[in-house]
């Protein structure tokens, strides 16, 4: 979901960009669990850099298949460092996830407090992409899905709209999300100027699933009136969820110069 909108925008910035993936009319097609097919792709293609979106990112899925999970988040990425170290040819970009906190407040880097298999596989990949002093960039995002088969919170949102009172409203779990038009910004802010490290990558401030569905409803000019509001546990989840996700970003920003934006800003500008 995020790779259909990080391409055109980087090429916006002037990159050139090659995706891979497994849908139509992806430029490159490769198995990355398999060793010799990821190297035979990264051997062709020879990229001066790598950005890193592959992964198993349902959560419950991965807590009913962990080797899946393994496989996905942690190996196909394991494959890719192996060819780095081999040829020094590129950096890499890793794209994480906030689900590796779970505490009241903002939370920094050295936070991780993990929570179900998924956050646990990303925080392996971490420490893979670190080994080629790779940035590692932990975040979420919203905005309109270009992807047929994957909608982001906000496209939920927007088509709940039509019947709000199927939706439930999470009071419980806060989360500082940027829109995807603003990270895809910012990953073409760290290719051109790398650091090794890991980064927290979120707005500034957080709210409740709750408040940012409605924030979302208010920029659509609709309504979520007859909305539930609840909390996880009226959930029926496979996987537990963390509740507090909202990130300190300062490191980020200190590190690339940046300024980034407030949640409420970012609703107001992003494509939904």
């Amino acid at each position: 979901m995020l790779g259909a909108r990080l391409g055109p925008i980087l090429r916006d910035l002037d990159f050139e960009v090659i995706e891979h993936g497994l849908r139509p009319g992806a430029e490159e097609s490769a198995d990355l669990v398999t060793a010799a097919e990821s190297r035979a792709l990264l051997d062709r293609v020879m990229p001066e850099a790598i950005v890193h979106l592959v992964g198993l990112t349902n959560v419950d899925e991965c807590e009913r298949d962990p080797h899946r999970a393994y496989q996905l988040n942690v190996l196909a990425l394991a494959h890719i460092v192996d060819w780095l170290r081999d040829t020094g040819a590129a950096r890499l970009v890793f794209i994480s996830t906030d689900q590796v906190y779970d505490a009241p407040g903002e939370n920094t880097e050295n936070e991780v407090l993990i929570r179900n298999t998924y956050g646990l596989t990303k925080l392996f990949a971490e420490r893979v992409a670190l080994a080629v002093d790779g940035t590692v960039l932990r975040t979420n995002f919203f905005g309109r899905s270009f992807t047929p088969e994957r909608s982001s919170f906000s496209d939920w949102v927007r088509l709940g709209t039509g019947n709000p009172e199927d939706l439930l409203l999470l009071t419980d779990v806060e989360v500082s999300p940027l829109s995807m038009e603003t990270l895809s910004r910012l990953i073409g802010t760290v290719l051109r100027s790398p650091a090794r490290g890991v980064f927290n990558l979120g707005s500034r401030g957080g709210m409740s699933k709750r408040d940012l569905a409605y924030s979302i409803a208010r920029k659509l000019d609709a309504s979520l009136e007859g909305a539930r509001d609840g909390t996880q546990a009226d959930l029926d989840l496979v996987a537990r969820r963390p509740l507090g996700m909202v990130m300190n970003s300062g490191l980020f920003e200190t590190t690339f110069g940046v300024v980034l934006p407030e949640l409420e800003e970012e609703i107001v500008s992003a494509e939904l």
